[in-house]
């Protein structure tokens, strides 16, 4: 994870994949519709100050997400399991999204409460403001 000392939230953040969850997620990901999904996910989360941080633990995914905004100390970490259902009959990007969602829903009530959407498309275009 890089540090910087930069107060745009919307600066380093992204998704973490380990290198065991990566071994665990190229067995698993094998068609190209899956691989471009996969990069969307990715590609979108750079946005979110939530940082998801994939590890593969006793064999399932296991997911890390916290406000990963500089200047922020008291965050909750919220921790999701993949269960049973999702490893033995969904694709694991069934679970990398289920994840994706908690992060965004975590940063629209941490950043966004009650916000217009229109409103809030125009903030997105700028950088925020601490």
């Amino acid at each position: 994870m890089q540090i910087n000392n930069n107060q745009s939230p919307n600066f380093g953040m992204a998704m973490i994949i380990r290198k065991d969850a990566q071994k665990l997620l190229a067995k698993k990901i094998k068609s190209d519709a899956d691989i471009q999904l996969l990069d969307s996910l990715v590609e979108t989360q750079k946005k979110n100050p939530f940082e998801i941080d994939i590890r593969e633990e006793l064999g399932k995914l296991t997911a890390y997400i916290g406000d990963a905004t500089v200047g922020v100390t008291n965050h909750q970490l919220t921790v999701l399991k993949q269960g049973f259902f999702e490893k033995h009959f969904k694709s694991p990007l069934a679970f990398i999204e289920r994840c994706c969602k908690v992060a965004d829903k975590k940063n629209e009530e941490t950043y966004a409460p009650n916000m217009n959407s229109k409103l809030k498309n125009i903030f997105e275009k700028t950088k925020f403001a601490q």
